[in-house]
């Protein structure tokens, strides 16, 4: 099953939110209608960048690194640097 890590960044207050999925389209509708506790009240929400992976252990490991390094700037030139 494939799994896909996404970055989203809140229009509202320019923060990014990194999460996984095995269902993007769904996921990305439930933080556009409030219905996810850690995004709710913080949209609307622009897609950043999303990274398939061949399983879901690999994207998890990949989203714990990126969150790990806090400052977005950092975040987004690491996925630029390794993730084109």
């Amino acid at each position: 099953m494939n799994y896909t890590l996404y970055i989203l960044k809140s229009l509202s207050t320019g923060n990014l939110y990194i999460g996984q999925t095995n269902n993007f389209a769904r996921r990305l509708k439930q933080h556009e209608d409030d219905r996810s506790y850690s995004t709710k009240g913080r949209g609307p929400w622009s897609v950043m960048k999303t990274i398939q992976f061949d399983s879901r252990s690999e994207a998890m490991s990949l989203e714990t690194k990126l969150n790990k390094m806090k400052n977005p700037a950092r975040i987004l030139a690491y996925l630029e640097r390794h993730y084109k």
